[in-house]
């Protein structure tokens, strides 16, 4: 069985659509809007077996991503390489990691 986790931001609309068409096996977290969002995700994989992928359904602008209050771009990746490094350990070995931008939608 594939251990796959799908993160939706909260901006993105009408994420039980989403929800109801992932695959059987998958999970779904939906982010908070008030809270960092690479916390919430960290929480969340904190003791669990590694995942085989992880997808990001969220929004952005040019060169950033919006997670939960966090904004992501080249000038904050730094501060949150903690929080990032410990998410990425919640990937198995062969782990895939995506970001996808709802078609149709603007942030």
């Amino acid at each position: 069985m594939s251990a796959a986790l799908y993160v939706i931001d909260a901006r993105v609309a009408d994420s039980q659509f989403i929800i109801e068409r992932l695959p059987q096996e998958a999970e779904a977290l939906i982010l908070d809007a008030a809270t960092n969002g690479l916390t919430q995700i960290d929480a969340f994989l904190s003791g669990r077996e590694p995942l085989d992928s992880l997808h990001i359904v969220s929004h952005g602008a040019s060169g950033t991503l919006f997670l939960g209050s966090t904004v992501l771009s080249q000038d904050t990746l730094g501060d949150h390489a903690g929080a990032l490094g410990s998410i990425g350990q919640g990937l198995n070995e062969n782990g895939v990691f995506s970001v996808v931008h709802p078609l149709g939608e603007n942030p």
